[in-house]
């Protein structure tokens, strides 16, 4: 419980600061904070489940994504004033620096096997937040549909 505890305070806070980075407005940095949370507790779901890195971020980024299409219309706001603050927990910024590092220090072929775990991720993240994009256009037709 406690564990839990501290992932959801650092997330929120790890998100909010970028917010605050990001010059995201000040009335809608809680809403982003919440957005990183849930991003957040669903990837360690994922990963509690042994899934793998691809499958645990891209769930994460695809709640935040949808997330952030749901406080977007809420507020009446861009999009991005949540997903890009929300989406920073995720990004495998130690993991691409020791990337780098073990590039120049230990061989190529050591260093590049984690660059590659990197660039896996980070496609992860694109496909989750593309595949909430398509989800939120189908939802948005299927409205109009039913509306006429």
């Amino acid at each position: 419980m406690k564990l839990f505890i501290i992932n959801v305070v650092l997330s929120y806070l790890g998100s909010l600061s970028f917010g605050i980075i990001n010059n995201v407005p000040h009335r809608l940095l809680n809403c982003a904070g919440i957005t990183g949370i849930f991003g957040w507790l669903v990837y360690l779901a994922c990963k509690g489940m042994h899934l793998g890195s691809f499958v645990s971020n891209f769930m994460g980024s695809l709640v935040i994504g949808l997330l952030s299409y749901v406080f977007a219309r809420y507020k009446k706001v861009p999009i991005l004033n949540f997903n890009v603050s929300a989406l920073i927990c995720l990004v495998p910024g130690a993991l691409f620096y020791e990337g780098i590092y073990d590039t120049v220090f230990k061989g190529v072929a050591v260093g590049m096997n984690i660059v590659v775990k990197v660039m896996i991720v980070i496609l992860a993240l694109a496909v989750g937040t593309m595949l909430s994009q398509l989800i939120d256009e189908a939802l948005k037709r299927l409205g109009k549909k039913i509306k006429s």
